[in-house]
């Protein structure tokens, strides 16, 4: 008996499963726990397609805190932004998380070109 055609059957159920799961199973997000999404997200631009309007952008904000509360997050191109309109919140933020939110992501280019990180605008957060 050939087992092998046996176990190829068998990896490729399991793997297909196992992508059914990745694409529809739920992560541990426990609802509450992450701000909400703005919908109608496009797959390359993400939402700046709706602050190109004859809105201001402040004004469109405005709109979406409206509709989705104080903090949201929505995707300018191919990043997740947060958006935060309540000072309150904002205030907690920049005072608890002051460090992180002043720093920069480090990036390959920045460190070889940036002459390993001494670049003032694209350094994080130290003794630059």
């Amino acid at each position: 008996m050939d087992y092998s055609l046996a176990i190829t059957y068998a990896t490729t159920i399991i793997i297909f499963l196992y992508f059914i799961y990745m694409l529809f199973g739920n992560f541990g997000n426990k609802k509450g726990k992450t701000p909400p999404k703005v919908a109608g997200s496009w797959p390359i631009i993400g939402h700046l397609y709706l602050f190109s309007g004859s809105n201001l952008p402040h004004k469109t904000f405005g709109l979406m805190a409206d509709k989705y509360g104080p903090i949201f997050t929505v995707k300018f191109g191919a990043h997740q932004v947060l958006v935060v309109s309540d000072r309150k919140i904002a205030q907690d933020y920049f005072t608890t998380n002051d460090k992180a939110l002043a720093s920069r992501p480090k990036a390959l280019v920045v460190e070889l070109l940036g002459y390993n990180y001494a670049v003032f605008g694209l350094c994080p957060y130290g003794p630059y």
